[in-house]
């Protein structure tokens, strides 16, 4: 009897949690336009009901907005290596959900960080109609846009023009015992005369 009035308790409490946070969801353009218009009433509701509020939510940094509602994946072992990458509920909004698997991360700490300033407008009530917000919206999806861009076409230069001019050739003993060494013979010379293509007279036998 006490384990059901238990679990009776339980599933009371979760639908009461479940009605408040509809309320909250409702009223979400009226609480937090700005917030809203970033993440969703769903997710804003979710964000200021595990902060504890509107004014609590404004006073937390990005990187606790970014981990807020996360859950630590634990499967059986003893291996570190089994737990899995948290995700906080800002990684359900729809600016998140749609970008792709490995821009994912990147979105998350883009949403976190302009949640939290969207937080402090609505704390101050300074826009009432969500502009700073739907602004806010934009740079995000605008950084999103330039990090999935492609990387710029690698262009192939052309070789420079090269130089004709004719260089210093050194001189001095050595050079003119190097030239003497590698210089071509005499029969070389005379083989190196004959023309391609050209028939030579050729004489035997002497002048006759």
């Amino acid at each position: 009897d006490k384990v059901t009035t238990a679990c009776d308790q339980v599933l009371h409490l979760d639908g009461t949690r479940a009605e408040i946070l509809d309320f909250i969801e409702s009223r979400m353009n009226i609480l937090a336009p700005n917030l809203t218009s970033i993440v969703g009433a769903a997710v804003a509701a979710q964000m200021m009901a595990l902060a504890g509020g509107l004014q609590e939510l404004s006073r937390m940094p990005a990187c606790n907005v970014q981990m807020m509602g996360s859950k630590r994946k634990v499967q059986n072992g003893m291996s570190t290596a089994a737990l899995g990458v948290r995700a906080g509920v800002v990684a359900q909004c729809p600016l998140v959900v749609s970008s792709p698997g490995e821009f994912k991360k990147k979105a998350v700490k883009l949403v976190s960080a302009k949640c939290s300033l969207a937080a402090r407008v609505d704390a101050s009530n300074e826009s009432p109609f969500g502009d700073v917000g739907g602004r806010l919206k934009e740079k995000i999806e605008e950084a999103l846009a330039k990090v999935m861009e492609p990387p710029p076409h690698k262009k192939h230069k052309a070789l420079p023009v090269p130089d004709e001019k004719p260089k210093k050739k050194r001189g001095g003993k050595r050079a003119r015992a190097i030239k003497e060494k590698y210089a071509q013979s005499e029969m070389l010379k005379q083989a190196n005369r004959i023309q391609f293509g050209v028939q030579e007279e050729e004489v035997f036998g002497g002048t006759d």
